[in-house]
């Protein structure tokens, strides 16, 4: 195997990791992978030290392309997130965010991107985003 082929290998290196292996091979459902991703904290890049008592999203990481709408970049460890950085030094900041916040305070009208560009990721469309929201109730 070379240098190229063991890049491209997704090795779950925590809990959230393993279960969206396990949703992307079938082995859990959706729904049960969502269940578990409310309880889970998630990593994002922000072009401003972000408070750690209360994190906003106010200076995070949002991609586009003329494929997608706006998303959200976040990550399930800072591992993941250490390409982005790279690409974009001006977002070295990073802090960890409880998901159910992610969904309260992502922007209207945009999607989020668990690991972007790498193998094992997950895209929630605007509206899935706006149904996971009305699922928290009153935030």
């Amino acid at each position: 195997m070379n240098d190229a082929e063991e890049e491209r290998i997704f090795r779950p290196i925590n809990e959230l990791e393993i279960q969206l292996l396990s949703v992307k091979a079938g082995q859990i459902s959706p729904r049960a992978f969502i269940t578990f991703l409310f309880t889970q904290q998630v990593y994002l890049l922000s072009s401003e030290p972000v408070d750690m008592i209360h994190p906003t999203l106010e200076h995070a990481l949002y991609i586009s392309d003329d494929q997608q709408p706006t998303r959200l970049a976040i990550f399930s460890s800072r591992k993941r997130a250490e390409p982005w950085i790279e690409a974009f030094p001006a977002y070295a900041n990073g802090a960890w965010m409880q998901f159910t916040e992610v969904l309260q305070q992502c922007q209207p009208g945009s999607g989020i991107m668990l690991n972007p560009g790498q193998p094992a990721g997950l895209a929630i469309p605007p509206e899935g985003v706006t149904d996971l929201r009305h699922e928290l109730g009153p935030g």
